[in-house]
């Protein structure tokens, strides 16, 4: 999914919502995606597809987001080496 995509899924869920949350949701898209495009390291997880916030869910939730960490350590592990964070 290239960036306009990105942008234009996000524009569909915000107008999804009434009013007020309508806005917050896009200035929200919008912050994130600007603190994305200067990040030196983005962790993305793959979240499962997911209509509930069950116990299995969280858990699926829980474990995208460490394996997505876990595959950044080396780009992490590089920035802290070369001096350019810490």
């Amino acid at each position: 999914m290239d960036r306009r995509e990105f942008v234009l899924g996000a524009g569909a869920f915000a107008a999804s919502l009434p009013g007020a949350s309508r806005v917050a949701a896009a200035a929200s898209r919008r912050l994130a995606l600007d603190e994305r495009a200067s990040a030196n390291v983005v962790i993305a997880p793959m979240l499962p597809e997911h209509y509930d916030m069950k116990n299995a869910t969280l858990g699926a939730m829980i474990d995208a987001g460490e394996a997505a960490g876990r595959g950044a350590l080396p780009k992490v592990r590089a920035l802290f080496g070369s001096g350019r964070i810490g």
